[in-house]
């Protein structure tokens, strides 16, 4: 069993599943944790809470507060924006909001899966065998589509002026670009531009000091025009108020290399 599994935390996925996943994730909940607070990423994952079935956690664009019981042992695998459809075989919007058995999308591999983590109690074992069970379907997976990559590398590092610079540049009309995002995103550019902005937005705040910092400068370098802009904006998404959201919540996609330039990493 690698180490670097153990009871919680995120952990980089193996090499050959790199290009298609944020990370590998476990976490056990404490006895006195309040409900969790899961927030729009732009991501899909395959989550198992405890011994309940996995599910797929398809993409929000929404909050969602999760009661789980203390002691429970949740497992995910977090796919990279756009990556998640080529392994379930079905397009991202018709996963939008929702939470769907894994086993109604893949069958009975799911369901064997299933039967395998129910039988490994231990928490540091289950990352393993999911990642075993998608390392085995690699060579079944269809190619991520590089336009919607590339769309969502540059949405994650500029500020949107309009979708028609934006298609264009990727050589597709509007109306093409917002039906293949919606194809593997879920939903079109400007929420996907709105969603990652609240994710880079977060992993700043986990690095930098607030009473440091402050709110008004936080908006600027995640690319709100003003700070009145990304307090409206972190409410539509989190229900929450910045100061409220910033001081207890990380994003999840610092894994990830969506928020880096050719100068480096933003920090």
């Amino acid at each position: 069993m690698p180490e670097r599994f153990r009871d919680r935390g995120e952990f980089e996925a193996a090499p050959s599943l790199y290009p298609h996943l944020v990370c590998m994730w476990s976490t056990v909940v404490e006895r006195d944790q309040a409900p969790h607070l899961v927030l729009p990423d732009a991501c899909i994952d395959i989550v198992f809470v405890g011994d309940r079935p996995p599910i797929v956690a398809g993409p929000a664009t929404l909050p969602v507060r999760a009661a789980i019981p203390p002691g429970t042992v949740v497992v995910g695998a977090r796919f990279r924006p756009g990556a998640a459809p080529s392994w379930l075989k079905v397009p991202a919007h018709e996963l939008l909001d929702r939470n769907v058995p894994l086993e109604d999308l893949l069958g009975r591999p799911a369901a064997t899966l299933a039967q395998q983590v129910l039988q490994t109690p231990a928490a540091a074992a289950r990352p393993q065998l999911l990642q075993d069970f998608l390392a085995s379907r690699l060579r079944a997976v269809r190619p991520t589509d590089t336009v919607v990559d590339a769309v969502a590398s540059r949405l994650a590092t500029m500020r949107l002026a309009d979708i028609g610079s934006l298609s264009g540049g990727v050589g597709l009309s509007e109306r093409q670009l917002l039906r293949r995002c919606r194809e593997r995103l879920g939903y079109g550019p400007k929420t996907l531009h709105r969603i990652l902005r609240l994710q880079h937005l977060l992993l700043l705040a986990a690095r930098r000091s607030l009473r440091r910092e402050g709110l008004a400068a936080l908006a600027a370098t995640a690319g709100y025009a003003d700070q009145a802009h990304m307090a409206r904006d972190v409410r539509a998404l989190t229900g929450l108020r910045p100061g409220d959201l910033l001081v207890r919540n990380a994003g999840t996609l610092g894994r990830s290399d969506l928020f880096k330039t050719s100068r480096g990493e933003i920090d």
